[in-house]
C-alpha cells in the first residue's frame, strides 16, 4: 500500500501524511514485500527508492510498521509476529523509534491485533489500532476506488486520516 501502485502519483497515503505534517515521510516499502524482506534490505543497507540512499543514509527518527497482507500469504501468524519482533529490534539498533500499526483491512483478525499490541508493549513501542475506525467508515470496495484489496487515491484516506491524528501527537 505504501508503494501505492493504485493511487495517482504523489497522492498515496504516505504523501498525504507528509503534506499535513511537520515531518517528511520516506517510503521504504516495496510492493509485495514482507517484514522479512524489509529486514533484509535494512540489514544489507540496500537502497530502494533513491539511487544512493539506504535506510541508514536516511536515518529516520521514527519507523512506522504497517504490514500484514503480504506476510500472511507466505507464513503463519507466529512467524509473522517473530519477523515483526526482529524488525523492531533492528530498527531500534539503527536508532529509530518503532511505531506498530494495524492496516485498514476490516478482516484484520482479533488474534493478530492482540499480538501486535503485545509486541508493542513488549518493546515499549507506540501502537496504533485503526481497525475499529476503518470498520465504521470503509463501506464496500467500490471498484473505481480500490484495486483488489489495495486502496486507491480516493480510499487511502482510511490509512492516512487515522494515522495523521495519532502521529501529530508524537513529540517533535
Amino acid at each position: 500500500y505504501t508503494e501505492s501502485h493504485f493511487s495517482v502519483e504523489g497522492k498515496a497515503y504516505i504523501c498525504k501524511l507528509s503534506l499535513f505534517s511537520e515531518y517528511n515521510y520516506e517510503n521504504f516499502a516495496k510492493s509485495g514485500d514482507t517484514y522479512r524482506g524489509n529486514l533484509d534490505r535494512m540489514r544489507k543497507s540496500i537502497p530502494i527508492y533513491h539511487d544512493k540512499l539506504s535506510w541508514q543514509d536516511i536515518r529516520p527518527k521514527y519507523a512506522f510498521f504497517v504490514s500484514y497482507t503480504n506476510d500472511l500469504k507466505y507464513m503463519d501468524e507466529e512467524q509473522y509476529l517473530n519477523d515483526l519482533r526482529a524488525t523492531v529490534e533492528t530498527v531500534r539498533g539503527l536508532g529509530a523509534i518503532p511505531i506498530i500499526a494495524t492496516e485498514y483491512h476490516t478482516n484484520f483478525g482479533p488474534g493478530l491485533q492482540i499480538g501486535l499490541k503485545q509486541i508493542a508493549q513488549e518493546y515499549d513501542c507506540e501502537f496504533i489500532d485503526i481497525t475499529d475506525s476503518v470498520r465504521q467508515t470503509r463501506g464496500t470496495d467500490y471498484v473505481p476506488f480500490w484495486s483488489g484489496t489495495h486502496p486507491g487515491t480516493r480510499s487511502n484516506h482510511l490509512l492516512c486520516d487515522n494515522f495523521e491524528v495519532y502521529l501529530n501527537q508524537l513529540p517533535r
